[in-house]
């Protein structure tokens, strides 16, 4: 958390930011468990950050990777990791809203893995 926030105190896009922001999402997926809430922030924030540059198709691989992690804490077994239903509807929304942002809109192919109703 000490290095997203970091992040966000510097420039939006920038390469430090994004240099910050690729070490805490090693950091959160080295943790058992890494389907959990926390997870998608970090890989939301990168995302972010990289479509704000010409990296659109990383940032779009990364809302991807986020939308994956969701559909993992939706059915998690583990109640402190699991999210509701609100949740995660409104998180995938805004995932996907992102992803037409950067021309990956509803036609797009999506991973045959994610439920997302």
């Amino acid at each position: 958390q000490a290095l997203e926030k970091l992040a966000g105190s510097l420039q939006s896009g920038s390469p430090k930011e994004q240099e910050l922001l690729r070490e805490a999402l090693k950091i959160r997926e080295a943790i058992p468990g890494a389907e959990d809430f926390a997870l998608v922030s970090s890989l939301e924030k990168l995302a972010d950050s990289l479509s704000r540059t010409s990296k659109a198709a990383e940032a779009v691989e990364l809302y991807k990777r986020a939308i994956a992690a969701l559909d993992k804490a939706m059915v998690s077994k583990d109640s402190n990791r699991r999210i509701s239903f609100g949740v995660y509807s409104t998180s995938v929304n805004r995932m996907h809203q992102k992803l037409s942002a950067l021309g990956q809109g509803p036609n797009a192919k999506r991973e045959s893995s994610s439920a997302h109703w």
